[in-house]
C-alpha cells in the first residue's frame, strides 16, 4: 500500500500511516517549511518505509512563496495568507521561496500507485487536487482533504473541492471528529 501525506507537518499522520501500511508499504510525505521538515525528518528517520520531501505540493513544478509563521504557529504556514487564532496576536510571517511539485509529477517520477492521499495544506487543497487529475483517474486513491471556508482572498471554497472530486466519480463522507476534513471514496 502507498500513502501520500501532503502537508505532513511534524509527521503525526506520516508515522500512523507507516504503521498501517507495514514494512512492505510506503509513505511519501511532503512538508515545505524547512525547519518543520527537519523535525518531520527526525521524527521519521527510524522508519525505512517513510520517504520525506521538502517541497510544497501544488498544481505543478516550480516555486512558490510560503508564509512561515515560525515554530509556535507552524501549523498555519501556507502559500496563502492565514487566519490565525486570536491568541496569535499580530504574528508576522517570513516569506520564503519553496520548491513545488504536483502529485501527478511525483507519482510518475517515483513510479507509484497511491492507495490513500491525505491533504492538509492550509488552503492550498484545491490547487493540489488540480495537480493530481491523472492520479485520481488512473489509481482512484481514497482521499482525505481539509475543508474549511475562511474567506481568504484567492482560496476556492469547500464546495469547489467537493464538486471537483464528485465530478471525478468520488463520494464525500464527513469524518467523526471536530476538524473540517472530508473523506472521498472512489465510486465503482
Amino acid at each position: 500500500m502507498t500513502f501520500l501525506d501532503v502537508g505532513a507537518h511534524l509527521g503525526y499522520f506520516t508515522l500512523l500511516a507507516s504503521w498501517l501500511v507495514g514494512e512492505s508499504g510506503h509513505v511519501h510525505s511532503f512538508e515545505p517549511t524547512f525547519n518543520t521538515f527537519k523535525l518531520l525528518q527526525m521524527n521519521s528517520e527510524s522508519k525505512p518505509n517513510i520517504h520525506v520531501n521538502c517541497a510544497a505540493v501544488t498544481s505543478g513544478r516550480g516555486t512558490a512563496i510560503l508564509n512561515d509563521y515560525g515554530p509556535s504557529l507552524s501549523a498555519f504556514n501556507s502559500i496563502y495568507d492565514a487566519k490565525l487564532p486570536d491568541q496569535a496576536g499580530q504574528a508576522k510571517a517570513d516569506r520564503l521561496v519553496v520548491e513545488t511539485i504536483s502529485i501527478d509529477q511525483y507519482v510518475r517520477e517515483q513510479n507509484l500507485a497511491p492507495n490513500f492521499v491525505k491533504i492538509d495544506a492550509e488552503n492550498a487543497d484545491y490547487e493540489i487536487l488540480t495537480g493530481m487529475k491523472e492520479t485520481l483517474s488512473k489509481f482512484r486513491p481514497v482521499i482525505s482533504v481539509e475543508v474549511d471556508d475562511m474567506d481568504i482572498a484567492g482560496v476556492p471554497l469547500s464546495k469547489d473541492i467537493v464538486r471537483f472530486l464528485v465530478d471525478r466519480g468520488y463520494q464525500p463522507f464527513k469524518n467523526r471528529y471536530q476538524h473540517g476534513d472530508l473523506f472521498f471514496l472512489p465510486q465503482t
